[in-house]
């Protein structure tokens, strides 16, 4: 017992332990910092969608929703929630945004909602790098009116100054939720509308 080659044997076989059953600090932070209230503030949506006569640029407001992690030691867990008040999209044209809000029955519809369902590819915080971003697919479902449909998603996350961005973009056509088509006189809208969005993700380091 008073063998010090066997005590250094035994110290050594005491740290190792304690090195597998305890993260090490960068490792235990290596994760979102979720659930997270999403608004104006940490998300944005917009689309675009072609005109006879331009690209009609259109923004949102009044976002509301959620992002969190179902299950503690699965970040791919990821889901999040997001509602958009219909009343408050806006192209910058009166009467076309009227005639938006009528298709789209704002008054008995008052919200689209997109929800993420399961995400397939998430990375760690700290293997995001400003010059490699994080390829993601958003399995989600998405409800214009009483029409649900569901989509998968390309978005990649992004490390920025101000933290992390996941920014994606995907196409809908009108007719796949019931909408008519929402053109006015002067100017025929096409068929499909691109949304572009992006949500902050708070991550580790």
């Amino acid at each position: 017992m008073n063998n010090p080659n066997f005590r250094f044997v035994v110290i050594f076989l005491v740290f190792v332990a304690a090195g597998i059953s305890s993260p090490t600090l960068c490792e235990a932070e290596d994760s979102w910092q979720l659930p997270e209230t999403l608004d104006d503030t940490n998300a944005q949506v917009r689309f675009t969608v072609d005109s006879t006569w331009h690209t009609v640029r259109g923004v949102t407001s009044g976002l509301e929703g959620k992002i969190w992690i179902e299950d503690s030691s699965d970040i791919k867990s990821l889901r999040a929630e997001i509602s958009l008040p219909v009343g408050e999209f806006n192209t910058d044209g009166e009467s076309r945004d009227e005639r938006m809000r009528e298709v789209m029955q704002a008054e008995k519809f008052s919200f689209v909602n997109l929800q993420v369902k399961s995400v397939k590819k998430l990375c760690q915080p700290s293997l995001i790098l400003p010059e490699r971003p994080c390829q993601v697919l958003l399995d989600s479902e998405l409800k214009i009116r009483n029409v649900s449909k569901t989509l998968v998603v390309n978005a990649k996350i992004f490390r920025e100054k101000d933290g992390y961005w996941v920014r994606g973009s995907f196409p809908l056509l009108w007719s796949d939720y019931g909408v008519e088509d929402p053109s006015i006189i002067i100017a025929k809208l096409d068929k499909t509308v691109n949304v572009e969005f992006a949500v902050k993700l708070n991550g580790g380091e």
